[in-house]
């Protein structure tokens, strides 16, 4: 069974910073697309955003790939972009 997405993870920069280090929630409300930032990557503060890991997209830059722990459903699957310049 397919669960609707609700939502996007990602990291996200704020303005004046020259990191995006700061782990976000993207979700169109309204038609609007608002982006709330969440306290750390565990599974509680996904849910205190009345998501699961089930109804996100979750984003990966390159900066991020490796060390960082979100918390994803068993069923995940990955698509993987990149180019010439990205050893493999």
């Amino acid at each position: 069974m397919r669960i609707p997405k609700k939502a996007v993870l990602f990291f996200h920069r704020k303005e004046g910073e020259r990191i995006s280090n700061r782990l976000a929630i993207g979700q169109f409300v309204k038609g609007e697309f608002i982006i709330s930032l969440l306290e750390n990557s565990s599974l509680e503060a996904l849910k205190a955003k009345g998501l699961s890991p089930n109804e996100c997209i979750t984003f990966y830059d390159e900066r991020h790939t490796t060390g960082t722990d979100i918390p994803l459903p068993i069923s995940a699957r990955a698509i993987m972009t990149c180019n010439e310049k990205i050893k493999l």
